[in-house]
């Protein structure tokens, strides 16, 4: 019988401090009016965070790798961060530290129905990333998935509107309501349509949609962080109810939608080391 995560409360504390708090402390913007240029903007975080966020004070993985599709450059600097966080941990960024996983799993907590995705929408992921994160981008020099970002407008695209202050440097609002148009709402819309999906099952917007997921999911099965499950394990299901991606660990183990969150590990047949397949 399946015990309480024990490491659920420090996953909480992780994604809340550095997910959230940490990589989102850029309190000056309240004086200066405009978001944090310096030089910790040239670095990304392994987790989305919206470029244009207020408070960011780090560059978004999937922006940047938008900004070198669009000006058709090879980013071997993004692409050995990619592969070097990768191989060490796979897609446990999104179970220790994105604040919008952090978001989904609060919101599933509503008391409703609950649905279970079709297997077939697991793929979407990759095709969000090929298509509005590197081909649409390339061809137009346009950030498409940035356009459309749920998590942006949430972080971003609705705190300046509400916001919006006077520049200091050009006397005007930050944010002029004229040119604010259909490309807007329909991010408002899919924002809010990510929003309800929430209530209704486990982390839609990772396993669907998350082009940073997407990446990290191709490295999830050679990563060094594994997890193993003992052969006398029964095949029970018992860490589907646990797993906040609705896997089972028998089967799925180290699966590409599998965000190495430890709450299987509640089980005594499972278990998770560094090694080196």
């Amino acid at each position: 019988m399946l015990k309480k995560p024990n490491l659920l409360f420090y996953r909480r504390v992780s994604q809340t401090i550095f997910g959230l708090l940490l990589s989102n402390s850029y309190i000056q913007v309240i004086t200066t009016k405009s978001i944090y240029s310096g030089h910790l903007k040239g670095f990304c975080i392994p987790f989305l965070n919206c470029h244009a966020c207020p408070f960011a004070i780090f560059s978004c993985p999937i922006g940047m790798l938008q900004y070198y599709a669009a000006t058709q450059q090879l980013p071997l600097f993004l692409l050995g961060f990619f592969i070097v966080i990768g191989l060490v941990v796979g897609r446990a960024a999104c179970g220790w530290l994105c604040p919008f996983g952090l978001i989904q799993d609060i919101m599933f907590k509503i008391k409703t129905r609950k649905f279970r995705i079709p297997n077939f929408l697991n793929y979407g992921k990759y095709g969000i990333l090929i298509i509005f994160v590197i081909i649409l981008p390339l061809l137009t020099n346009m950030h498409w998935f940035s356009r459309l970002c749920p998590y942006g407008a949430l972080t971003a695209g609705i705190p300046w509107v509400l916001w919006n202050p006077v520049d200091p440097d050009f006397e005007a609002p930050v944010i002029d309501l004229e040119t604010i148009g259909f490309m807007y709402f329909l991010k408002m819309g899919i924002l809010v349509f990510f929003l309800i999906w929430f209530i209704y099952t486990k982390r839609p917007f990772c396993r669907v949609a998350c082009p940073l997921g997407a990446i990290w999911a191709v490295f999830n099965k050679v990563s060094l962080l594994r997890f193993k499950v003992t052969g006398d394990c029964v095949n029970c299901r018992k860490c589907d109810e646990t797993c906040p991606m609705e896997l089972s660990s028998f089967d799925k183990v180290d699966s590409e939608n599998c965000i190495k969150c430890f709450d299987c590990t509640s089980c005594k047949h499972v278990s998770a080391k560094f090694s080196i397949r």
